[in-house]
This record gives C-alpha cells, structure tokens and sequence, in this order.
C-alpha cells in the first residue's frame, strides 16, 4: 500500500491607493487628475510527504509513517509586485459651448481654438517592478 500527504499554503496580499485632484480655475480652467500606486505580495509554502510499502492500510493517513518515505516536497516562494498610475485632464473654456459643437474642432496639439473651447487630455502612464524569491 502506497499513500502521500500534501499541504499548501498560499496568501495573497494587495493593497490598491488612489488618489484625486479636482479644481476649476476662474470659471475657464479645468483640472482632474489622478495618481496610484499598488503593492501586491504572494507567498506560497508546500509540504508533504509519500509514503511506499505502508504496513497498515487500516490505520489510513496516521500510518503513512510506518512506510518507506520515498519523498517529502518542501517549497517556499514569494512573488512581489509594485505598480505606480497617473491620468492627467485638462480642460479650457468648457462651460461656454453647447454640448453640440459646430464649426472645427481643435486637435490637442494644436495652440490656436477655432470654437472656443480647447482641451487636452494626458495619457495613462505606468511603470511596475516584480520580485522573485
């Protein structure tokens, strides 16, 4: 009779921060911006044994010992991951014009308004680092 036991352990951690900045200035001028950063943390353990030959089937899991160990896995690993965000927008002169534009539109890039109203948005950027153990 041949039997085996294996125990694994997993935890995960994660911690998720954010945080936003709205303003309006001088009725003309809109900020909203965002910035982040997370942590995450996982760490595994396993352990165990094979028993072969076991004399007593009867006794079930509690004579694995009596057998001939033929293995005992023990593993441990830890994974690490940091994460930074951030989202910028910026807004002129939103609050005089329909929201039903006419006439041209101005591409963010651009430095003259054709419609009175101009905007820009920023870009998501990340960056991230991972661990091994």
């Amino acid at each position: 009779m041949n039997g085996s036991i294996d125990n694994i352990e997993t935890n995960n951690l994660l911690n998720e921060n954010t945080l936003s900045y709205v303003r309006t200035f001088n009725k003309k001028h809109s900020l909203n911006a965002v910035a982040g950063m997370t942590l995450q943390k996982i760490s595994t353990y396993r352990h165990g044994f094979t028993s072969t030959q076991v004399p007593n089937e009867a006794l079930g899991m509690s004579g694995l010992d009596e057998g001939i160990v033929a293995t005992a896995p023990n593993e441990r690993s830890k994974n690490a991951l940091m994460s930074f965000l951030g989202r910028v927008n910026y807004t002129f002169n939103s609050g005089t014009c329909s929201p039903y534009p006419s006439g041209r539109t101005v591409p963010p890039n651009s430095h003259r308004a054709t419609n009175g109203r101009h905007s820009l948005q920023g870009h998501s950027h990340g960056a991230s680092a991972m661990r091994n153990s």
